[in-house]
């Protein structure tokens, strides 16, 4: 019986397939010549084994990983005594054959959840090793990070990453790429109050919570979140 898993890569649905649920033991005799209709991850750790693919012999030692390609006929010929030896069917189109070594301890520890699913059933971070596998072996799953266009985002981060600092909404807009103009609006729209006004409300904020959890002064804390002088800080204070 196979189970279906669905994951994501590069936001983009998969599905994988394993057999008995992924739960099936590793024998240490070859399989039979076969082929599938999807593309295969196989993985090994603790030894050798050698793997024939269409007419060519291949060897995994622990650690590594590989895909063959939908179609292809292919059976493993010979583990080493003690390896552990595990495969799963992906939706990808693969059209060549490739490894990677991508480290005993990680499918190592591959090999732990698996084992641990006969108890939890809970395939979470078995996928996630599957979407690593892929992005190793499928090139065409590869993600790429892209600017974060996300001005709320961004506005939030730079105002409490930078609050104890001279910030200036110059600084944002910059940060930004806009006029200064846009850069307020945008806070206003994000945050409802102004550049100045956020500033401050973080600023209060940390300092409430210093002045509640540690022994330092008021003038220490004054100048921790960023006031040149305790009688600015202590004004600011007060209109929140």
């Amino acid at each position: 019986m196979y189970n279906e898993l669905s994951f994501s890569i590069a936001n983009e649905k998969h599905r994988a397939f394993f057999m008995n649920g992924f739960l099936s033991s590793s024998k240490e005799t070859a399989s039979n010549l076969h082929k599938h209709n999807f593309s295969e991850i196989h993985f090994i750790t603790g030894g050798n084994a050698t793997f024939l693919v269409s007419e060519n012999k291949i060897n995994l030692q622990s650690g590594h990983i590989m895909i063959i390609p939908q179609g292809e006929f292919h059976c493993c010929i010979q583990k080493d005594t003690g390896v552990f030896h595990n495969a799963f069917q992906v939706d990808f189109d693969v059209r060549e054959l490739r490894t990677a070594d991508i480290g005993n301890g990680v499918i190592s520890n591959l090999f732990s959840e698996i084992e641990s699913l006969k108890k939890t059933g809970d395939y979470a971070k078995v996928s996630a090793y599957v979407s690593l596998f892929c992005s190793y072996l499928c090139p065409e799953s590869k993600s790429i990070a892209e600017p974060v266009s996300d001005y709320g985002f961004i506005i939030q981060e730079f105002i409490s990453t930078n609050y104890n600092k001279k910030i200036k909404l110059s600084d944002l807009a910059k940060e930004l790429h806009l006029s200064e103009r846009q850069t307020e609006r945008l806070v206003r729209e994000h945050t409802g109050g102004s550049f100045k006004d956020e500033v401050r409300k973080i600023r209060v904020n940390v300092a409430n919570r210093l002045l509640a959890s540690s022994d330092m002064t008021l003038s220490e804390v004054a100048e921790y979140v960023g006031y040149e002088s305790y009688a600015g800080f202590w004004k600011a204070h007060n209109l929140y």
